[in-house]
């Protein structure tokens, strides 16, 4: 019973947060405009990146979460650089809600709708859940169909950046695991309490002063008052270089603990087939014991399911299918890479850095490191330090950290459509295809038979 009790206080705190992060009026570092979507606030001569996406753009610079912005995140790998970043992520959002605004603004914006010629993008989570109970957990085997509609449509904004109507460069960011059980650790709920971490905020107790960052204390409380006083423009980490003492840290910490494992290098292809083959031990080492000498199947909605499918929904029982979400989420990152790469984007992958080395060694490596998270699928100020660091570093390697070009108006070009018509026939043929993969009836007498109805 108190078990159970655990995981429903973990169900309720994920859902308040999500409540808080949509109800409050994040507008994405204070940069969007929330009066009109298609007018955001764009700084002429200076802006050099945009950032698009969901959650994991939006909450940087939330309480909690990452506290401060995109500038201070990149600015403590790269201080030498002036770093001024364009925020319109926006919480929840999927690729239909990106797509949907991208259309918007070439239809109503070519005149407002100011974005650096940098995109940086991670989107498809939010994807993915709302594809999770009746899909990766009730229907583990449309994984490759949700996975195919995701990419397909990441690719499709990819496409739509990179039309000259927008002409932009993109970076497509990896996706990181969720915190789920875990073979090491337990349930999750045994060892990771969003309800302690979401409502312990206050000031004394809960400020990013952990390990490195305690030791520059001082400074980061500087800069977040400011940052606090100061909504419209966030400020510039040069003005503290001392922080930039920290770079590497939580790189060594966690990164090369996972390289070290499977002894490979950071985001080498292998890590792919270094992944897949674990992932291929998940019914040895994660379900198989779940289930013991049970007669029964422990999953309460199918006590006669078949073992395999029984072990699975056992799994996803205790996290609240966040094993599934992850596993999927692992799955898509090769797939993703491809597509955007093929349509003109660069990729950057992310997920191996998150994932959590004492459970890939049991075979587990989809398990996120819960001491990057703030809940179990967003970022803690550490997460920021290590998704800033990785994104820095990427954008120098691409030469994408300079000032704008003389005269970027940072506008949709719409001359490049000979008339109206030719607009039309340019959004009839981006069409987004939907986020929501539906069960047909062969899901449903597959599920029929493997939890032991029919």
């Amino acid at each position: 019973m108190r078990s159970i009790s655990k995981l429903n206080s973990n169900i309720i705190a994920l859902m308040a947060a999500v409540s808080l992060i949509a109800l409050t009026p994040l507008f994405a570092d204070s940069i969007r405009n929330p009066d009109y979507p298609c007018k955001p606030f764009f700084t002429d001569g200076r802006t050099m990146v945009t950032f698009m996406g969901d959650s994991r753009s939006d909450l940087v610079d939330f309480p909690g979460y990452g506290w401060f912005s995109w500038e201070f995140y990149l600015g403590l790998t790269a201080p030498d650089v002036p770093w001024d970043v364009q925020n319109l992520g926006v919480s929840t959002w999927t690729t239909g809600a990106v797509h949907g605004e991208l259309i918007e603004c070439v239809r109503n914006g070519a005149g407002t709708y100011k974005t650096a010629k940098n995109v940086v993008m991670e989107i498809g989570g939010n994807d993915y859940i709302a594809n999770l109970l009746f899909g990766l957990v009730l229907m583990p085997w449309m994984q490759p169909r949700i996975q195919d509609r995701v990419v397909r449509n990441t690719a499709l904004l990819v496409k739509i950046l990179r039309h000259p109507v927008y002409n932009k460069n993109v970076l497509i960011l990896g996706n990181p695991p969720a915190v789920t059980s875990s073979p090491t650790l337990g349930p999750l709920n045994a060892y990771f309490h969003p309800v302690d971490n979401l409502a312990n905020l206050d000031r004394e107790s809960n400020r990013p002063y952990g390990n490195v960052f305690k030791t520059y204390q001082h400074e980061l409380e500087l800069l977040q008052d400011q940052h606090a006083n100061d909504p419209y423009k966030t400020v510039s980490i040069n003005d503290s270089a001392a922080l930039a003492a920290v770079n590497g840290h939580l790189f060594d910490l966690f990164a090369l603990d996972v390289a070290r494992l499977l002894n490979i290098p950071l985001a080498d292809q292998a890590f792919d087939a270094a992944l897949q083959l674990n992932l291929g031990n998940l019914q040895t080492n994660i379900l198989n014991p779940l289930l013991g000498n049970k007669e029964k199947c422990p999953f309460p909605w199918f006590p006669d399911a078949v073992e395999w499918y029984c072990a699975w929904l056992t799994l996803n029982s205790t996290d609240m299918g966040l094993s599934a979400l992850s596993i999927a989420m692992a799955l898509h990152q090769g797939p993703l890479e491809a597509a955007v790469r093929a349509e003109g984007a660069e990729f950057l992958p992310l997920y191996h850095l998150y994932i959590r080395p004492d459970d890939c060694a049991q075979g587990a490596c989809y398990v996120g490191n819960y001491h990057l998270y703030r809940d179990m699928v967003h970022e803690n100020h550490w997460g920021y330090f290590l998704r800033g660091g990785q994104i820095a570093n990427k954008l120098k390697a691409l030469g994408w950290q300079g000032s704008p070009p003389p005269g970027y108006s940072g506008l949709p070009d719409k001359s490049v459509f000979a008339t109206p018509a030719e607009e039309e026939q340019f959004i009839e043929e981006h069409q987004h295809s939907g986020v929501q993969e539906t069960p047909n009836n062969n899901d449903w007498i597959i599920l029929c038979f493997l939890a032991g109805i029919c």
